[in-house]
């Protein structure tokens, strides 16, 4: 008997099957981002960590201290390093500074020979390996003498270099250990490393000297960010038991708390972006199911009906229901991982977003749950049964085109929820990544819209229906009073919920990506920054900054940072020419350079100039009004012109203020004259790869920034999961509403069959179940992308975090992708065109069969 009733209603349960076996793949799909995401962002955090927040450096000066003990409290850490440090002998030309002279462990291992030879304390002159900074800083060469001066006793001595290295890995943790070997520099150095071999040290330094220790902290191999945040926070207390071990005044240096805390928000932020997509698939499978459901409950009320009143139990009903779904549903849930790995090993051979198939205890708990939940959305309705037969035929006399949670105005209450949760999320400067409302504010906003769409289909139909009754439009006239009579509000509702899925997750991609370069041009603030160095700048600089290949505007800029207002803390400063940077800054305040060049006043008039609004609340001014801004000993009279999120090329700064440079010359006389900064827009890559060769320059590209932003591993795997989201649910709301068009059919064809007995041909009937089709999904399709654009422009700018689980800056800029949303609804009302014509033609084929049982209760 179950395999006869199975068999009877394979057309629903194979899509029950069906929609079990997507949501659970996508699901654990997601998952599977969401773990390889956060291995792959812990591993970056901890790669992209400077060296002090990598390792402990425990420094003891004046004596070496009990070298085994600090290697001891160290040895936990990671593998030890070691230096000894002697007192600092006087060059030749008092100009050049100090030699440190120090002998390091396991130097040899950290750094390559560009020429001569390691130094082995064999020679009558102690030897000194140079690093290649200080060879060219000094302007020595192997086989030089280096006559030196002993600052204690005055006492000659000299030191002959053997050999000029270079450091195999500048972010080595080891280099800690002789800092000034990675950027010595005349005009910057003053003590130069003149590392030694341990015989020549010990030699020069009877009575000891200072030490120092490094420990290169062993993070987890297996990217577990839970792991490394934990080896992270013991750095500083692995450090403290080292220090104590190296004796009175040794301190020990680290920022392992700080990594700590930068991992611990790895995989807060991908919970936020990956747990919303997550919400709106299970909202969506979820309500295929109960769809599915009730289209099967309803296909069988004669057959469960006619059970009832011959003795089965409702629970009897229930069971055969649950035996049903378990037969049909259980298999797919436990294929459903599989057939996830196969999937993205298909879509993703080379495991750039993932790592590992998805098996394990979270794939199966998705197979699961899903399971269950057909089990529960097939097994609910059979426990509904009416306890008498004529009772169930008077219940399917009296459709209804709306369900009673729409009578109820439990949609109105679903708006109200909605709302409430995008105010809270609005007003929420900087949510949490585990904030539930990230996660259940777009799932809300989807549902509630497409169960608002469902009062407004009703006029909307009604305004077709006088429209097609003024022509000569009969099947079409029929196809539309059909929509308009029958119960809709199942399929309507999931076709609008799964096109606003789409459009939303759409929508949420492009903003992102708009974001991410958005992020690049505040970070740079023009197309190239180069930063000078402390130091004497070299002759021709500006000139040599003007010739760079593919330059097409270079714009000084002068940066500094003074404290303004009585706030605590200290505002930055940017003079720059408000004329020139037109076209060449980027990023927040570069549309107002125009408004501020215009502003710019007589010789002696209060300078122009941007201001942040944190800076203006100190200040407890607005726009058009004037402030004192403290520079070079006097105050300047600044005119806020405009308002700006935050500076171009300081986004950081909460505070900050930015200056027309010529009018601030007029009040500082030489402020334009020396510039820090030189902002440049250029084209190609070739001008940054030029800037790169310039001596005593950092670079800042801002094509390069934009390239890591979008290979962060937490963005990588949120737009996958909102694809993946995206078209899978298109298919469960297609599959669903498939079900739905096949069973209306089934029910209609008696009808259609009394028509087709008096007089109306089929093609013409065949037009009328298409109108019918064809209305339900325009309709369908067009609240769909309304609900989504709608959705996407309140929260897409809400939900998208940073890596630090933090609020961009500048706030996302909404993009809807026109292209993409026409494409969605051009695709559904394709396929529905199909699914119409295939319906049709069914109809067509059935008419005769159907014909006959006219008048047969059936």
């Amino acid at each position: 008997m179950l395999l006869r009733r199975a068999a009877g209603a394979r057309g629903p349960l194979a899509a029950v099957a069906l929609t079990v076996l997507l949501a659970a793949a996508l699901c654990t799909a997601v998952l599977a981002l969401h773990r390889d995401a956060g291995v792959r962002g812990a591993r970056a955090a901890v790669a992209a960590a400077p060296p002090a927040a990598r390792s402990v450096l425990v420094h003891r000066p004046g004596t070496a201290g009990d070298d085994a003990a600090v290697r001891a409290a160290l040895a936990g850490v990671g593998p030890v390093a070691g230096a000894r440090y002697g007192s600092g002998r006087a060059l030749a030309r008092a100009a050049d500074g100090y030699a440190a002279l120090l002998t390091a462990d396991d130097l040899p291992a950290h750094a390559t020979l560009a020429a001569g030879a390691w130094p082995d304390g064999t020679g009558a002159a102690p030897g000194v390996a140079l690093p290649a900074a200080v060879a060219a800083g000094l302007r020595l060469r192997v086989g030089d003498r280096v006559p030196l001066t002993d600052r204690a006793t005055g006492r000659a001595s000299a030191v002959l270099v053997v050999g000029v290295w270079t450091p195999r890995d500048p972010a080595d943790p080891y280099w800690r250990l002789l800092p000034a070997a990675l950027d010595a520099a005349p005009g910057r150095t003053t003590s130069w490393p003149f590392p030694l071999a341990a015989a020549d040290f010990d030699r020069l330094h009877p009575a000891g000297a200072g030490a120092g220790w490094v420990a290169d902290a062993r993070f987890p191999a297996g990217g577990d960010a839970a792991a490394a945040a934990a080896v992270a926070a013991g750095l500083p207390a692995a450090g403290g038991r080292a220090a104590a071990a190296a004796g009175s005044g040794a301190r020990a240096e680290t920022d392992g708390a700080a990594l700590a805390a930068r991992l611990a928000v790895v995989g807060t932020a991908g919970r936020a972006a990956l747990l919303g997509p997550v919400a709106l698939l299970v909202m969506l499978s979820g309500y295929t199911l109960l769809l599915l459901g009730a289209l099967l409950h309803d296909a069988r009320w004669r057959e469960s009906a006619l059970l009832r009143a011959r003795g089965a139990t409702r629970r009897q009903l229930a069971g055969w229901a649950v035996a049903e779904a378990a037969v049909f549903v259980v298999p797919v849930a436990l294929l459903a991982p599989a057939a996830t790995a196969a999937a993205l090993r298909a879509l993703d051979p080379a495991g750039g977003l993932w790592s590992a198939p998805p098996f394990g205890p979270a794939s199966r708990l998705v197979g699961g749950g899903f399971a269950v939940l057909a089990v529960i959305a097939l097994a609910v309705p059979a426990l509904r049964v009416g306890d008498r037969y004529v009772n169930e035929l008077a219940a399917h006399a009296r459709p209804t085109r709306f369900g009673a949670a729409h009578r109820a105005g439990l949609d109105l209450a679903l708006a109200a929820a909605a709302v409430l949760a995008w105010y809270a999320l609005r007003d929420r400067p900087a949510p949490t990544g585990a904030d539930l409302l990230l996660v259940a504010a777009p799932t809300l906003a989807v549902l509630a819209g497409a169960a608002l769409a469902l009062r407004l289909a009703p006029p909307l139909i009604g305004l077709a229906e006088r429209f097609v009754d003024r022509r000569d439009w009969s099947a079409v006239l029929l196809g539309i009073r059909q929509v308009a009579r029958r119960p809709h509000a199942g399929p309507l509702l999931l076709l609008a919920a799964g096109v606003a899925v789409s459009a939303l997750t759409w929508s949420t991609v492009a903003t992102w990506q708009r974001s991410l370069a958005d992020r690049a041009d505040a970070a740079v603030g023009a197309d190239l920054r180069l930063t000078a160095v402390p130091g004497p700048a070299p002759a021709g600089r500006p000139a040599a900054i003007a010739a760079l290949p593919g330059a097409r505007a270079v714009l000084p800029v002068r940066r500094g940072s003074e404290r303004i207002g009585a706030a605590d803390g200290t505002s930055v400063l940017l003079a720059l020419d408000a004329r020139a940077a037109v076209g060449v800054v980027r990023g927040p305040g570069a549309d107002l350079l125009p408004a501020l060049a215009a502003a710019r006043p007589a010789p002696g008039g209060p300078v122009p100039a941007l201001a942040t609004p944190a800076l203006l609340r100190d200040l407890r001014i607005g726009v058009g009004q004037q402030a004192g801004v403290p520079l070079a000993g006097r105050t300047v009279p600044a005119l806020i012109t405009g308002t700006v999120e935050a500076l171009p090329g300081a986004p950081g700064a909460a505070r900050g203020l930015l200056l027309d440079a010529p009018a601030l010359a007029g009040h500082l006389p030489g402020a334009d004259a020396a510039p820090t900064e030189w902002w440049l827009a250029a084209d190609g890559p070739a001008a940054a790869a030029a800037a790169a060769d310039l001596p005593g320059l950092t670079v800042l590209d801002r094509r390069a920034v934009a390239a890591a932003n979008a290979a962060d591993p937490s963005w990588r795997a949120a737009r996958a999961a909102y694809l993946v989201v995206g078209f899978g649910a298109l298919l469960i709301a297609l599959a669903g509403f498939t079900v739905d068009a096949r069973a209306g059919s089934r029910r209609r064809l008696g009808g259609l069959a009394v028509l087709h007995a008096l007089g109306a041909r089929p093609r013409w009937l065949a037009r009328a179940v298409v109108t019918e089709q064809t209305l339900l999904v325009g309709v369908g399709v067009a609240a769909g992308l309304a609900i989504g654009a709608v959705v996407a422009t309140a929260l897409a700018p809400l939900v998208i975090l940073t890596p630090a689980a933090e609020r961009p800056v500048p706030a996302p800029a909404l993009v809807l992708p026109w292209p993409a949303l026409a494409g969605t609804g051009a695709a559904v009302l394709l396929a529905a065109a199909l699914l119409s014509a295939a319906t049709a033609a069914r109809a067509r084929r059935d008419l005769p069969a159907a014909a006959r049982r006219i008048g047969d209760g059936s």
